[in-house]
């Protein structure tokens, strides 16, 4: 993480996730968890995401996705959807050699679920295109982290 002295911008690596500029609706932006395999760490990923509210930045620049403005509410749904990834995981922890499968379309479900909460106007299918590599790499961080963790 990065802090600009003179605006008080951060430049947040995957830390504050990502968000695809196209799914943005009315002006109003997104943000969705990069778990990239062998640093999703939920607790760590929580703490880390508190910390950059803490320093009140007005706009947080994420790796990739730009500018994203009024951070807080973006930071809840990080912490929510941090939540859901690791809540998958602990589903499937023990699924064996299905377990990268259940991850996988348990991580494309929790896109299709934001996009529902978040009104995006595109099609299903055209979102699932979007976050196709996102959804891969998340169910990778998802089963890295459970094997980090010796689950």
């Amino acid at each position: 993480m990065v802090r600009d002295s003179k605006t008080g911008h951060i430049f947040a690596g995957d830390t504050f996730g990502l968000s695809y500029r196209e799914l943005d609706r009315d002006g109003k932006q997104f943000s969705f968890p990069t778990t990239s395999p062998s640093q999703f760490e939920p607790a760590e990923l929580r703490r880390s995401i508190n910390r950059v509210l803490s320093l009140g930045p007005a706009a947080i620049y994420v790796t990739h996705f730009g500018r994203l403005t009024d951070p807080a509410p973006l930071a809840v749904d990080l912490h929510r959807l941090i939540d859901a990834h690791a809540e998958l995981g602990e589903r499937h922890r023990r699924a064996g050699t299905e377990r990268k499968r259940l991850l996988t379309e348990g991580v494309r479900s929790l896109v299709l679920a934001e996009r529902e909460r978040q009104g995006w106007r595109l099609p299903s299918d055209k979102v699932l295109e979007v976050f196709a590599l996102d959804i891969e790499l998340n169910a990778q961080g998802i089963e890295s982290w459970l094997d980090a963790e010796g689950k």
